[in-house]
């Protein structure tokens, strides 16, 4: 039923997640909540959220199509491109963009306490994501620290970068924002160490599995030969 649902390359992930020797009964939550609660209130602003972001009402330039190529081309986890397209987009759901649909009373960056938390201070120019990018490949790390629109700077990248490092990057993008999740809602922050270690994992995971699937591919034209 997985390989039916989700890419190879996806269910490959799933079926590897271990399951839990938890016995107790699984239950409904909101995952828009802290609380896991529903709450009319809530699913009313969220709503409101998602159709701006479609509308295209957000003051930042709309990406290219050509940027649109690039993110959904990436060979990663569908979760990972869908990261990046709401970034690009402006609608994750940082401190200002919620301010600004009246959901929170404060937009300040919720590690640096100092600037507005906008989709760009989140993911790149934030002193604590700066930190985790200059750990990161070089070629990102002579990139200057922008403050436009996070889809220009997501253009910028991949107009310098190639395939693999593009990659590396998507996943250093996916930990910083879990990171600062973990920190606004569970109050636990990863150092840069802890989050570059858990990039390198994802890339080893995936030049595993791009290693076994050209196994795979040879060994079926073996087989077709034979």
């Amino acid at each position: 039923m997985i390989e039916e649902i989700f890419s190879e390359f996806e269910a490959a992930v799933v079926v590897k997640l271990p399951i839990s020797p938890c016995r107790s009964l699984d239950q409904l939550t909101w995952h828009c909540t802290t609380n896991g609660k529903f709450s009319i209130r809530f699913a009313y602003h969220f709503q409101g959220a998602i159709s701006t972001g479609y509308s295209g009402q957000s003051s930042s330039p709309a990406p290219s199509s050509a940027l649109w190529a690039n993110i959904w081309k990436l060979k990663i986890l569908h979760l990972v491109r869908t990261l990046l397209w709401r970034a690009a987009k402006d609608i994750l759901p940082t401190k200002v963009n919620l301010f600004k649909r009246k959901v929170l009373q404060a937009s300040k960056c919720p590690i640096c306490l100092t600037h507005p938390e906008t989709v760009t201070h989140a993911l790149w120019s934030c002193k604590a994501a700066q930190a985790i990018w200059s750990e990161c490949l070089r070629k990102v790390q002579k990139c200057s620290v922008m403050e436009g629109p996070f889809n220009e700077v997501l253009s910028h990248i991949f107009s310098t970068l190639s395939g693999g490092e593009l990659n590396e990057v998507a996943y250093a993008i996916k930990h910083i924002w879990q990171r600062r999740n973990k920190w606004a809602f569970e109050s636990q922050f990863a150092s840069p160490q802890q989050v570059i270690k858990s990039v390198a994992s994802n890339m080893s995971d995936l030049h595993m599995y791009e290693e076994n699937l050209q196994k795979q591919k040879k060994k079926s034209a073996d087989d077709m030969i034979v």
